[in-house]
């Protein structure tokens, strides 16, 4: 019986960790290499994780590529399936949605769903609202809804709640990984040669506070994934030199950002990682390096 215990424990840990790997970014290096590129996802880290893009003078930028993608995730020997989509809604605004499962001999046991709705305006993202359900061993709603207009977001979970005043392009959980993304779409896209910087911080509604959140990048390297071999820039998140914890993430540099990989460990050791199997860009599937 404490064996099985440990396991339900283990697996609730492993649905709450990858719910808020969070990576945050305003700006992002664009680094120039032969041959195609750009990232998906992860940003994924990705992630689950992007804006303004001029095609010419005072064209407007790119809008948000749709997208779905499948990853496999592991807690050390426990497995869980992870799905991720971008997809335009009617009235013109988006719904990016993560969706994750943790299965025990055979069962599912537990189930996340995150949604984050928002409009793309002016080069902008801007955040409707959010949506963080997970059921199962274990059971949690947040939810977040943004008042511009007011320059508020009413923040809740389960049965607390706060109305913060909004900073300038403050974000969710899943939206500041799409501004990632479009952000770097905006460097691999420009004419002149962009600032490269090694440093990027993102702000981001957690609870009852907005939280700065840091990363850096580290390299490109080619990565191995279940979907195959990528090329993929390298991102790791800034913590206090005395923690326990670390996160990377691998965005797919050739595909649009798209998260390939995240790694993390947890505060107590556990060591859980993230991989892309497959992937879908606005129709087009996800390829492997030949």
């Amino acid at each position: 019986m404490k064996n099985s215990n440990f396991e339900l424990s283990i697996v609730k840990l492993l649905i709450v960790e990858l719910s808020i790997l969070k990576p945050s970014f305003i700006k992002i290096p664009f680094i120039k290499t032969t041959g195609k590129t750009f990232f998906h996802q992860i940003v994924l880290i990705a992630f689950g994780v992007s804006m303004t893009v001029c095609a010419s003078a005072q064209e407007s930028a790119q809008q948000p590529t749709t997208y779905s993608a499948q990853y496999k995730a592991r807690a050390n020997h426990f497995n869980a399936s992870a799905s991720r989509s971008l997809t335009l809604l009617e009235d013109g605004s988006y719904a990016l949605v993560n969706d994750l499962e943790a299965t025990l001999l055979g069962q599912t046991i537990a189930r996340l769903q995150q949604r984050s709705e928002f409009h793309y305006v002016a080069d902008k993202i801007v955040t409707d609202l959010y949506i963080y359900e997970l059921s199962g061993i274990s059971s949690d709603d947040r939810r977040m809804a943004f008042d511009w207009q007011a320059g508020t977001v009413e923040s809740s979970e389960d049965d607390e709640a706060w109305t913060l005043e909004l900073q300038d392009q403050a974000f969710d959980p899943l939206s500041h990984q799409l501004e990632l993304r479009q952000q770097l779409r905006l460097m691999s896209s420009s004419q002149s040669e962009p600032e490269i910087t090694t440093e990027f911080e993102f702000a981001v509604v957690d609870g009852d506070e907005i939280e700065q959140l840091r990363y850096q990048f580290v390299g490109e390297e080619v990565l191995e994934t279940p979907l195959g071999n990528l090329n993929s820039l390298k991102f790791e998140r800034i913590r206090a030199p005395t923690s326990s914890r670390s996160t990377v993430i691998w965005l797919a540099r050739d595909w649009e950002f798209l998260i390939a990989r995240i790694e993390q460990v947890n505060g107590s050791g556990m060591h859980i990682t993230l991989e892309l199997e497959e992937a879908e860009l606005n129709g087009a599937s996800v390829t492997a390096l030949p």
